[in-house]
């Protein structure tokens, strides 16, 4: 039995969209296995962060480590959920603070999140990766314009929209030049900046999307028809406003130009997590690109969920699907920290002496802080965990790691590629973090330092009881390929039959 993971739901948020978030929230936490998660519902309206008991009293959260004090109890928390939609859920900032705190959290990280909600940064973080954009024009507070000549430049009519805002809110559809001032005007109480952009008439769809241990989800298509001028607050929240088509009724190639444009939108932008890409079609099957909503609405009433029931699936089983990334940002991680769950062998007991005599070999590529390591240290060390590890310089590099044009390499290696010595078991594990290697008694096993695997991952191992590498399985094989990545698997199926 695995122990359950202990989880700060985020909710509220400072935006106009609170209610949506919370609605969002309260639809996850019913959704969410409590028998594997253990869940708390923090709802943040600035600096109030506060969790509401049963007993209706509320419990602020401890901003200097993200902790929780309930009643004398305190509660870490393993991973956040965020659902909180705009400020400062979708705009960066709480990605910031909690990378700062160093808790997982399951939207896309800082820069993503920072990047998606500046509607013209995506534009043009976008622009020439194969996705189709409309003509717009750029405003910000306290600058001069002509509704005139922007009328005629992008023709009419046009949308105008806060440049930093969700749910529609400050959006407006105009059709004359006279009409765009008030427009712009209401756009400017969401947003310091404002855009306007060509009208492009056609079907409105919604593309869920999520990459969750290394495997890529497309979700089911959904149509938008809004019984409104567009597809406004009112629309996507109200009853009757609004038909939302899932599947969508399309051609077979729109279908799959929408999915080949949702997926670049997504690795473009290096998402994580699930989000929500919207389009138009044009009556002609040519879809252009509306916005990326990097933590789409949850809400009965929202299109994902509806999404997600159209997959046959719950939403804790998407959830379920998303724990798997719960240890790492994958969107920092270098395939390096790749394997928990005591997949490793240990280091031999005769790899000291084998060192030693071999150490003149190598000593000739070590950098001087490495050699004095060494020296000082010895040619292996025995860590916390009991394992043999090598000597670190400065706690952080392996001493027998060098540079070489930039490139971190192992002296050991180099030596063997010389030919001045016929060891050639890798000790780096900047380069060789895990490899499956023949010992020199004969026996197969994977070989790995415990120092580099991260905390988080190797928290996150021993809770859900399963290899940290399989949640993993994008950045190892964007680093080491996949034929290292199968090898992993050989190597930990021999190790579990042994």
């Amino acid at each position: 039995m695995t122990e359950k993971l202990s989880i700060a739901l985020l909710a509220g948020g400072d935006s106009s969209e609170r209610e949506i978030a919370l609605q969002s929230a309260a639809q996850i936490a019913a959704a969410l296995d409590p028998e594997k998660y253990d869940v708390t519902m923090i709802d943040l309206h600035g600096r109030d962060w506060h969790y509401t008991a049963p007993d209706g009293r509320e419990w602020q959260v401890d901003k200097n480590d993200f902790s929780l004090t309930v009643a004398g109890e305190r509660r870490e928390f393993d991973y956040a959920l965020i659902l909180i939609h705009g400020t400062p859920g979708e705009d960066g900032r709480l990605q910031g603070y909690l990378d700062m705190m160093g808790i997982p959290y399951s939207s896309c990280g800082m820069t993503s999140s920072v990047l998606t909600f500046d509607k013209v940064t995506t534009k043009r973080t976008l622009a020439g990766r194969g996705i189709n954009l409309a003509r717009e024009r750029f405003l910000r507070r306290g600058e001069t314009w002509d509704a005139t000549e922007i009328a005629d430049d992008l023709g009419l009519p046009l949308f105008v929209k806060p440049n930093a805002s969700g749910s529609s809110f400050g959006v407006t559809k105009v059709r004359t030049a006279e009409e765009l001032p008030a427009a712009v005007e209401k756009a400017f109480s969401e947003s310091d900046e404002v855009l306007i952009e060509e009208c492009i008439a056609g079907r409105e769809m919604g593309c869920g999307v999520m990459i969750a241990g290394g495997r890529e989800y497309l979700f089911p298509i959904t149509e938008i028809v809004s019984k409104k001028e567009f597809f406004d607050y009112e629309a996507k929240y109200t009853a009757g406003f609004s038909d939302e088509i899932t599947p969508a009724d399309i051609a077979p190639e729109v279908k799959a130009e929408l999915n080949r444009m949702t997926l670049e939108a997504y690795r473009t932008c290096r998402c994580r997590g699930v989000v929500r890409v919207d389009f138009i079609v044009t009556p002609e099957g040519k879809p252009y690109f509306i916005e990326l909503n990097s933590i789409p609405g949850m809400s009965p009433g929202s299109i994902v969920p509806k999404q997600v029931k159209a997959m046959g699936m719950t939403m804790g089983q998407l959830y379920d699907l998303l724990r798997e990334c719960f240890a790492c940002d994958l969107e920092r991680c270098k395939g390096i920290c790749c394997v928990e769950g005591n997949a490793g062998a240990p280091l031999e007991d005769d790899e000291p002496d084998i060192l030693e005599r071999e150490y003149p070999a190598y000593k000739p590529y070590m950098t001087a802080a490495g050699i004095a390591a060494v020296e000082r240290q010895g040619f292996m060390v025995v860590d916390s965990d009991g394992d043999y590890t090598t000597p670190l310089v400065d706690d952080a590099e392996c001493a027998y790691a060098y540079e070489e044009n930039g490139v971190t390499l192992c002296a050991i290696e180099k030596a063997w590629a010389e030919g001045r010595t016929a060891y050639r078991k890798p000790i780096s594990c900047h380069l060789y973090p895990i490899r499956l290697v023949q010992f020199s008694n004969g026996t197969v096993g994977l070989n790995y330092h415990r120092w580099s695997v991260c905390a988080g991952a190797r928290e996150c191992g021993r809770k859900l009881g399963l290899p940290v590498y399989k949640a993993l399985r994008e950045p190892i094989v964007r680093r080491f390929g996949e034929e290292f990545y199968e090898a992993l698997d050989a190597a930990a199926e021999l190790l579990k039959n042994r």
